[in-house]
C-alpha cells in the first residue's frame, strides 16, 4: 500500500522513472493489482512506451473490468497509440461505468473530435459541463468542437472562461494560441 501511495505522489510530480520502480515493487508483491497495473500503464504511456502501456492497461482492465478509471487509462494509452476507434470505445466504457464524471466525458469528446465526430464531441463536452459548469477540460473540448463547427464566437467564449478558471494551465494557453 505504501508503494502505491509513493507511486501516486511521484506520478503527480512527473517523476515517472521512480514511479515505475515503486509500481514494480507493488506488482512483485501482487501481480494482479489492477490499481498498480493501471498506474504502470499510465506511466509507460507518458514515457512514450505506448505499446507496453496499452498491453498493461488491457491487463488492468481484465483484472477489474468494472473500473471506470482503468477504462479511461486504457483510452489514454490507445489514443497515444493512434487507435482512435478503440480509444473511443474505452472512453465510452468509462462514461458508462461512471456517467457523472465530467473528466471521462472531456476525454471522450477529445477522441470524438480527433475522429471528426464534431457534433457528438460537442454533446459530450456539454454533458460534462452539465455535471460541472466549471470543468476546464470540458470547456476546452466545447471550444474546440465549436471552433471546428464554425462558431468562432462561442468557441472564444468557452476558451475565455477556461482561461479565467485556469490561467496557468498549458492546455488552455495552447488553445488560445491557435
Amino acid at each position: 500500500m505504501h508503494a502505491l501511495l509513493q507511486a501516486r505522489l511521484l506520478i503527480a510530480q512527473r517523476r515517472y522513472d521512480l514511479a515505475q520502480r515503486e509500481l514494480g515493487d507493488c506488482l512483485a508483491a501482487d501481480p494482479t493489482s489492477a490499481e498498480a497495473l493501471g498506474l504502470l500503464a499510465f506511466v509507460l504511456t507518458e514515457q512514450d512506451q505506448v505499446v507496453a502501456g496499452v498491453r498493461t492497461a488491457r491487463e488492468a482492465v481484465a483484472c477489474e473490468p468494472q473500473s471506470a478509471s482503468l477504462h479511461a487509462i486504457l483510452g489514454h494509452a490507445l489514443r497515444a497509440a493512434g487507435t482512435l476507434a478503440e480509444a473511443e470505445a474505452a472512453f465510452r466504457d468509462a462514461v458508462r461505468l461512471e456517467p457523472r464524471s465530467p473528466s471521462h466525458r472531456a476525454e471522450l469528446s477529445d477522441v470524438l473530435h480527433r475522429r471528426d465526430c464534431l457534433s457528438e464531441a460537442l454533446v459530450q463536452a456539454d454533458e460534462g459541463l452539465s455535471l460541472d459548469p466549471q470543468h476546464v477540460y470540458c470547456l476546452l473540448a466545447r471550444g474546440v468542437a465549436l471552433r471546428e463547427l464554425g462558431d468562432a464566437a462561442a468557441a472564444r467564449e468557452a476558451f475565455a472562461l477556461a482561461l479565467r478558471l485556469a490561467p496557468e494551465d498549458p492546455h488552455v494557453r495552447l488553445q488560445l494560441g491557435q
